[in-house]
């Protein structure tokens, strides 16, 4: 066994209909040496979750064409078919009742889409718990 094999990569699911949102995002993860895969599409991140394994999943609420509902049915599927995925939601919606819909049915954390990524970073990061990157 070898002492200083390097740890494995972190791999985040990223949702959001917005593409300049998920190059972003996506890169300031992947400089944090996290493996990111990003979806644009709801299916598309619910096939990724079925059969790829995630340490955190980060999604936006409103996505075109869908109900918030759908979203949320997603977050609560992933939470329950995979009790230690990381998951948080990054959303302009700053209405309080929808954040503890959100942590009701299993998302760690809501971040606002406002200014800095360091809150998401932090919100993701504190959802993996001592598998974080440091």
């Amino acid at each position: 066994m070898r002492e200083n094999a390097p740890s494995p990569r972190l791999r985040l699911l990223f949702l959001d209909d917005d593409p300049e949102l998920r190059r972003v995002i996506g890169r300031s993860f992947e400089a944090k040496s996290y493996e990111v895969a990003v979806a644009e599409e709801l299916e598309e991140a619910a096939a990724l979750l079925a059969c790829r394994p995630f340490d955190a999943f980060c999604t936006d609420l409103s996505l075109d064409r869908l109900e918030r509902f759908e979203v949320l049915d997603l977050i609560r599927e992933a939470r329950a078919t995979h009790p230690e995925l990381g998951i948080v939601v990054h959303t302009g919606c700053d209405r309080a009742e929808v954040h503890a819909t959100c942590r009701a049915i299993g998302a760690n954390a809501v971040v606002l889409k406002r200014g800095s990524l360091e809150p998401l970073h932090e919100a993701v990061g504190a959802s993996l718990g001592a598998r974080a990157v440091a």
